[in-house]
Formats: structure tokens, sequence, C-alpha cells
């Protein structure tokens, strides 16, 4: 849809194109699916892709802008190879080094470079310079290694300067369009090229960046524009150009793309300007459309018609969803992993990860390269990732290295990012900033840049998810006591860990927070009792909801003790024994200790709900989920007015019995 030139009177006509911007955190496919674009689009279209995380910090917009048109040039189909001839002769005004005190000498000098007759060095250099900022993408389109790419771009040369059009670009003959840039304007073309120099010798002025990306910007979209309409076969031409960007929330990325945005938008409010035959997909991590206008994002969902002209959108949302439970299980059946009970595994491994992409293609690889870890999530985490050779890490570390984008403990934020992912909510992890709690290193600006976005994303996927998983694990870790004997039970060190910092300061801030704005001061957020519960106060968590059970509806009821039974476990010692689920709730229930008869029934439920419903826990779970369900079932004596939302929920109990060991 995005890509083709719709047929008017037996012609290809390109249309107005918002940018496409594929949404999603870290590992949810959207390099996959632009890897996989850039195959399909192989001969069909001219296309580019650049991965702004590839790049290094001395390149700019003008050095990626010719790097994408160096790709365009390729070679293709009734396309032929696409010359750039304004953008190129801009680009060779560029890198000269004009007398700019003396703006006769570098008129000369401008008007020497751009008539030089077949100026072959000129314009490998340029090409150099593209094939620099685009190394990665040659090599792996073309097959080229590093040491060939001159060899490469010499060939290219030669084909460029072979032709007409070719000779056209280095004897200047596309100068003329600097003075009137298609809109009858009157300015010396020299003057503008000469001023086009000077703005690139002084990039520090926002202002001066500015000028010159805007008119390479121009002289590229009309290079497009003119080489679609003078082609020897116009009428084959039904697919745009295609340039891909990956990665775009890095500076140089966010201003690459919006700077095209704007300046294709300005060209059709000026008129007279046909659209350019030219779409773009890029994939970023919210932060791109975060600030922009309402007015110009659309969601692909909502894209039923072209706009008129004029009413383009800007920008254009696309989220990749997370893997699904069949997708989950389709990748399962395709691995034909010898042993393990598939359809436990794949509700292990989407209850973890969340159907994270990259962490379920992980986790499976883990599974199919040691089997006998498949009954436990936790054990897979704590094996070797697969694969030979040094260097390799845990299974577990990989995977927040696939999450952050850079080893775990790589930058001064990951010990803040740690203690944040105990937060229920965004606002509480905020309150560990206040001066009495000292338990953040850094302060607000590192918390917006670092923190909240891999936390609380604004992309509605799985990762952050997977991340805080993954982070209080990190987090049961630290401090000079040790993780507890048995899953969800104290030992006598565990008071001095940060597990137990980090959550009373939690607990403590929504307990002062229930007090002065909760109407009934005797009842408890579900936060502070989600924090209460990852303290291992099973006993005070149960007496809340055994008395919460008898003022609530039941659905509310089961509603408050579903999330707050979400509320995370401490990590067992790596040598403390392995406990079965039932096993685990048993520990839980002795470390309690006994209770009036009718918080009995309340508190074994919550204990079982808190173990069934931990993310790491294991396959043998038929029991616990019986002992659930005869549990609610019990508590319907205490609301029979009210009892079918419990009786529904035990009868979904039994049913999960049916699927585990």
């Amino acid at each position: 849809m995005f890509i083709e030139r719709p047929d008017a009177d037996g012609m290809p006509q390109s249309r107005v194109q918002p940018v496409l911007v594929f949404e999603g955190m870290r590992g949810g496919g959207k390099s996959a699916l632009l890897a996989s674009l850039s195959s399909a689009l192989d001969q069909q279209a001219p296309y580019a892709t650049v991965d702004f995380e590839a790049i290094d910090g001395s390149t700019d917009v003008p050095e990626v802008l010719s790097g994408v048109a160096f790709q365009l040039g390729r070679r293709c189909g009734p396309y032929g190879m696409l010359d750039c001839p304004r953008l190129t002769a801009g680009l060779e005004v560029m890198r000269q080094d004009l007398d700019l005190g003396n703006r006769a000498r570098a008129a000369a000098k401008v008007i020497e470079v751009l008539g030089r007759s077949r100026n072959v060095d000129a314009i490998r250099a340029i090409l150099k310079d593209t094939g620099t900022a685009a190394l990665g993408v040659v090599q792996t389109h073309t097959g080229v290694p590093v040491a060939g790419l001159g060899k490469y771009t010499d060939l290219l040369v030669n084909r460029i300067t072979a032709r007409q059009g070719g000779r056209r670009i280095v004897l200047g003959a596309y100068q003329d369009w600097y003075g009137h840039r298609g809109r009858g304007w009157k300015n010396n073309p020299i003057d503008v090229l000469v001023d086009l120099n000077r703005w690139a010798g002084n990039r520090d002025s926002e202002d001066n960046r500015s000028r010159l990306s805007e008119l390479l910007w121009d002289a590229f979209l009309t290079d497009l524009r003119e080489g679609f309409t003078t082609s020897r076969h116009p009428d084959e031409l039904s697919l745009n150009c295609v340039v891909l960007l990956d990665n775009i929330d890095t500076e140089l990325g966010r201003r690459f793309v919006t700077e095209l945005a704007d300046v294709q938008r300005g060209l059709l409010d000026d008129g007279g300007f046909a659209p350019v035959p030219l779409t773009v997909a890029a994939t970023s991590r919210g932060e791109i459309l975060a600030n922009a206008a309402v007015a110009s994002v659309v969601d692909c969902s909502e894209l039923s018609w072209q706009p008129a002209r004029g009413q383009a959108w800007s920008w254009c949302r696309c989220r990749l969803p997370d893997l699904t439970q069949e997708q989950i299980g389709a990748m399962l059946s395709m691995q034909a992993l010898q042993g393990g009970n598939n359809s436990q595994l794949k509700a292990m491994i989407g209850s973890l990860t969340g159907g994270h992409p990259a962490s379920v293609r992980l986790l499976l690889d883990a599974v199919a390269h040691d089997p006998s870890a498949w009954r436990e999530p936790a054990a897979i985490l704590d094996r070797q990732e697969p694969g030979t050779g040094p260097g390799l890490q845990t299974v577990e570390r990989k995977m927040l290295q696939g999450l952050l984008g850079r080893l775990p403990e790589a930058g001064e934020s990951y010990d803040d990012l740690v203690t944040c992912s105990a937060a229920f909510e965004r606002r509480h992890a905020l309150s560990l900033f206040a001066d009495e709690c000292a338990l953040l290193s850094g302060n607000l600006v590192t918390f917006g840049a670092d923190v909240d976005r891999l936390l609380w994303s604004d992309t509605p996927d799985a990762a952050p998810s997977v991340l805080r998983r993954l982070l209080l694990r990190s987090l049961a870790m630290r401090g000079p006591g040790l993780p507890p004997d048995v899953d969800g039970a104290q030992d006598a060190d565990a008071g001095s860990t940060a597990w137990t910092a980090v959550f009373t300061a939690l607990r403590d801030h929504c307990r002062a927070d229930d007090a002065e704005n909760r109407p009934d001061p005797a009842g408890e957020s579900v936060a502070a009792l989600y924090y209460t519960l990852a303290l291992g106060d099973l006993a005070s968590v149960a007496r809340q909801l055994g008395s919460d059970l008898g003022a609530d509806d039941c659905g509310l009821w089961l509603e408050r003790l579903e999330a707050v039974t979400s509320a995370p476990r401490r990590r067992r010692r790596p040598d403390a024994p392995l406990l079965t689920p039932t096993e685990q709730m048993r520990a839980l229930l002795h470390q309690a200790g006994r209770q009036t008869p009718s918080v009995e029934p309340v508190m074994r439920l919550v204990a079982a709900r808190w173990v069934v419903s931990d993310p790491f826990v294991g396959s043998r779970r038929r029991s616990l989920h019986l002992q659930i369900s005869a549990d609610l079932t019990e508590l319907v004596r205490q609301k029979p007015n009210d009892a079918e939302p419990l009786l529904m929920a035990a009868r979904h109990h039994r049913r999960q019995a049916e699927l585990w060991d």
C-alpha cells in the first residue's frame, strides 16, 4: 500500500506518503522487519538502509543523506541507476576549502569545481564518503568485504561518468537549480553554493545546520522526482524508492527523519510540486512521536483512505504486536524439541516474556541447547547462552543486554534502574527521590533519560514487564544479606538486603498516601498490600484481604487479589534445594504461622496465588491450582449472595490444573 504508485491514465503516479514509524522496545522485531523488507525489495525497487546506532558521532545529516543516495544508485531493473546530480553538486561544493573572506575567489573556485571535465577523482571521493556512512549496508547487500569497498565505488563511478547524465553532473549543468529551486527565484546559483559551503563549515550554529540540511534535502527530493519522470521506462516504475531507517531514536536519527518530514510537508505547502516517489520506514522505541503534534500522526489501523493533497499526515505509527501463545507454540513445533511438554513450555515462556520476540527466541534456543532445564524457567535463565567460544554469558544476562542495548552493568543509571523496577507505579518510583530516602544515586534527569523510558515506555509491548522481572532478580541479589533459603521466605540476613530497604520505602510511602487520600483509613490500597507481600508479610496481607472480602463485591475482590499476588518474590539462592510449587506454598504458610479459622483459607489462597502467579515458577502446578479452586469454593460460604464470581474462578483453576503436572 505505502510503496505503490497507483496508475492514472496509464502512468504510475506518486502520492503523498507519511513517514512510517514502527514502534516497539528493543527485541520487538523491528530490525528484523526492516531486514525482511530489504530482502523483499532487492531488485524490485531502489532502496537504502541506515542503522543510526551503527553511525559514529562525527557523521551529520548531509553525510547520511549522501549514503542514502549512494545506495539508491545501485542498478535495479527498469529504474536503472538513479542519479542525484543536484545533491552531488551540493556535496562536492560542501567539501571544498573555499576562501570565504573573498566571495569573488570563492565563487571562482566553485565554478572551477563544477566545470572540471570528468572530475572522476572528486566523484570518487564523494562516493567513498558515502560508502563510509553506509559501510555495513554495502557489506550486507553486496557481499563486498570492507577491503573491497574502494573497488566497488570505483566501478560505480565509472558507470555514472560513462553516461551522459553522469557527465552533466561533473560539468555543473545542475548548478542553476540552486538559483531558482523550482520556485522561480532569481538568486545567483554560485552565491547560493558559496553560502552552502559556509554553512557546512560552521555546523556548530543550529541555524547553519538547518539551512544546509534543508537545501540538500530539497536537492535530493528534486533529483528523485525528476529521476522518475525522465526515466526511459516511466510506465514501469510502479513502486516508490524506499529508505529503511533503523534505530532513529539517536540524536542524529531524530534530526534526519524530522527534517525529511518537514521538507516534504514544506514542498507540498509551497504548491506546484508533485509528491516525491519516496517511502520512508523507520524503527523507534517510541521517542520520535512522543512529542509530535497529534494532528500530524495517524495509527496504521486508521489508514482506510488516502488523504487529499495538502491534508497529508507527516507520520504514521505502526506498533508491532508481541507474539501470541499460538505463535510461540508454532515456533516450538518448528524446533522439534526432544522431551518436555510443549504446551506447558509454551505457557511458561509466554508468561515470563509476555511474547517479547527476542526473549522468546533466546529462551527457545536455550531449551533446545539444554532440554533438561525445560521445567524451570529460572533454571533456564541461569544456564549459559547457546554457542561456543569466549565471552558467553548466562541466558539472563544475554536477555538483559538485548532489552537494554548494552551490558547490564554498563552506565551509571543501571543501579537506579534495578531499584526503580520494584515500583508498582511510576509515581511510586518518583517517591524514591525524596531526600530522606537516599536509595537512588541519580537524579530526575537521569531518571527520565534512562529509567522512565525503559520501565514505563509509551509503547504497549511486553518489553518493560520482562525487563522489570529480570531487574528484580538482580535486586534480590544486591546487598550484604543473602537471598532467602526458600522461595518467598526470609532468612536471618534478609533484613539487610536492598530488597527489604526498597520495598519498605515504597510500602511506607503508599501507607502515608493512603492515610491522606483514602476515604477508609482502616484499609490499604492494592499497591501498599503489593509491597507488603513482596516483603514476605503474608499474614498481614491475608488479614486485610479477609476483611475486604466481607465488604467488597466478589468480582472486585478477585481483581484486587490478582493485583496484590502479582507482587514479585525473592530469588532463591542458587545452592538452595529446588522445591515444587506446592512445597513453596507450604513454606510460606509455615513462616506466616497460625491464623484465625476465618483467615486460614484466605491466607492459603494468597500464598497459592502468589506462587502460581510467579513467572519463574516451574511446571508442577496441578496440585496448586486444585488447592486454589478448593479455597475459592470454601470462601463461597462467606459470600453466599455474591458467589458467582468465586465459583467461576474456582472452575477456571480446575481447568488450569488439567494443563500441568
